[in-house]
């Protein structure tokens, strides 16, 4: 039996989308490798200009400023003055898209990040978290307009971060 025009269509249409998908994942995947290696004057390759982030209990939980972070400008300037100096190795995995239409996308990542002290000792146990994220097709490519990231920490994970803070 031959293939139907909507058949071709329909098929053309998920791979277009399962493009959108990896471009979006190697997105989210670089926004994490620049906090890692510091490179935050390549953000404009993830966040859209008027992208919002927040970070809920970062305000309560370290002392850091504001929760939600508004203008590409402000967040990388929040992220510089925010990130500790320690080492860090961040983990998006198991990405779920809820929309994906070629011009939108929203999809739910968690993280697993690991922080090395000077001294080499990790956090322990490692921190984990919840992102929630809203993406828009530009000229560019996808980019960031909203991210939301839900930190799952335990205690002893939070004095272990307010010490590299030196607010523990």
């Amino acid at each position: 039996m031959a293939e139907q025009p909507d058949d071709r269509d329909a098929q053309l249409e998920r791979a277009l989308r399962a493009a959108d998908k990896i471009e979006i994942i190697e997105r989210l995947s670089l926004y994490q490798q620049l906090l890692d290696s510091r490179d935050l004057d390549r953000m404009d390759e993830v966040l859209d200009v008027d992208a919002v982030v927040d970070y809920p209990g970062m305000e309560d939980n370290f002392d850091l400023g504001d929760d939600t972070i508004v203008g590409r400008e402000a967040i990388v300037a929040w992220l510089r003055s925010s990130l500790v100096t320690a080492r860090t190795v961040h983990y998006m995995t198991n990405h779920v898209f809820s929309r994906c239409d070629g011009s939108r996308a929203d999809v739910r990542t968690y993280l697993l990040s690991f922080v090395y002290s000077s001294d080499g000792t990790v956090s322990s146990p490692h921190t984990t978290g919840i992102y929630d994220v809203e993406l828009v097709r530009r000229a560019e490519g996808w980019r960031v307009v909203r991210l939301r990231l839900e930190h799952l920490y335990l205690p002893e994970t939070v004095a272990f971060i307010r010490g590299l803070h030196g607010s523990g």
